[in-house]
């Protein structure tokens, strides 16, 4: 056979290669059951920041948090708020904001962890609220009770 029918065959046979069949991944191996902390959380007035293409007012909540057993590889950060100021807050429907550190090779036990908030007229600028922050880590496992600040939202 030439060296042409040769190449010929070569890509044709390169043509006809099947894709190889998904594999499903086992779930990451759990870190441990420790519950994240949250030591100190700011919020401040991040001036107005991109939203999927509308410009808005927006605050930033930084927080400080550790998790003995390195569940932090990713986590979701849960915030809620309301403009009833006694100390309660109702988290079942918190804003979350999920995140990735790296590989969930349980590696990750401190960091400080950020969210951007729009104020874009829910709540309303320019009251005051309780603003509620809880932490869940790799595993599921939350923060609990909430951290609640009382602040007063940006103006546009």
């Amino acid at each position: 056979m030439s060296l042409k029918a040769l190449t010929v065959v070569a890509l044709v046979l390169v043509g006809c290669k099947s894709e190889p069949e998904p594999v499903e991944l086992p779930p990451p191996t759990p870190c441990g059951d420790a519950i994240p902390t949250i030591s100190e959380v700011i919020v401040f007035d991040n001036g107005p920041l991109d939203f999927g293409g509308e410009v808005w007012p927006s605050i930033r909540i930084e927080l400080d948090a550790t998790d003995p057993d390195g569940a932090l590889t990713a986590y979701t950060l849960l915030a809620a708020y309301d403009d009833d100021i006694d100390g309660l807050l109702d988290m079942s429907a918190a804003l979350q904001a999920p995140n990735q550190l790296g590989p969930h090779d349980c590696s990750v036990t401190e960091a400080r962890l950020g969210m951007d908030i729009a104020i874009n007229g829910e709540p309303a600028p320019g009251i005051f609220i309780e603003l509620g922050v809880v932490l869940e880590d790799a595993d599921g496992y939350r923060s609990e009770p909430p951290v609640v600040l009382t602040i007063t939202t940006p103006e546009p």
